[in-house]
């Protein structure tokens, strides 16, 4: 068994990040981070498919609300209705914000909101513009890093108003307050292995 405290402090030592003393996989943490969202007009949030449904500024852009999701949760979920000409999601977390990672349909499926769900088919969401750009009013709670998202007008199957739009994303690792990119993972993991190699004494 790979003795996780002596690789944890040889990380730490070297490349000044914390690691979880268990796989990510079998996160059952309690620790959260503060998530703060609006939608231009009407809001729905679901984390890993279970919907949040204490929102009572859903309907009130541009003001945000702030749930606390689990550094555990793998999938953040956005539904939301435009009443106007520009619609869009906007918000922000620790380790995640609005942006051109998140994929985005004016389509409904089954399970859509849900962490087992294959959204690969899904187009990448269409950045409508930062924080703060116009017509959307700057919202108060929101990373001025976020970015305006929604579906491109011209792939959707109506005109923008009155359309419900679907979006997604899955989360990276988050782990002590550290957020655990991709790129840094690969660090993490060769890291581990030069340890593993090069010092017989860790126990495996």
């Amino acid at each position: 068994m790979i003795d996780w405290k002596s690789i944890s402090l040889f990380l730490h030592a070297v490349l000044c990040v914390s690691v979880p003393t268990e796989a990510y996989s079998n996160c059952t943490g309690d620790a959260t981070q503060p998530f703060s969202v609006t939608a231009d007009n009407k809001l729905r949030l679901f984390v890993d498919g279970s919907e949040i449904e204490d929102l009572p500024k859903a309907n009130s852009a541009p003001h945000a609300d702030t749930v606390n999701i689990n550094t555990c949760s793998l999938v953040v979920a956005l539904q939301g209705k435009n009443a106007g000409s520009s619609g869009g999601f906007l918000g922000s977390a620790d380790s995640f914000l609005t942006d051109g990672t998140w994929r985005c349909s004016d389509v409904t499926y089954d399970g859509w909101e849900g962490v087992e769900y294959d959204d690969s088919r899904w187009p990448m969401a269409y950045v409508v513009g930062k924080h703060g750009i116009k017509p959307h009013q700057e919202v108060a709670g929101i990373s001025q890093d976020a970015y305006w998202i929604w579906v491109n007008n011209t792939n959707t199957n109506s005109g923008n108003s009155e359309k419900d739009v679907y979006c997604r994303k899955h989360l990276e690792p988050y782990s002590n307050g550290t957020y655990l990119s991709p790129e840094r993972i690969l660090v993490i993991v060769v890291a581990v292995i030069s340890l593993l190699l090069r010092n017989p004494e860790v126990s495996v």
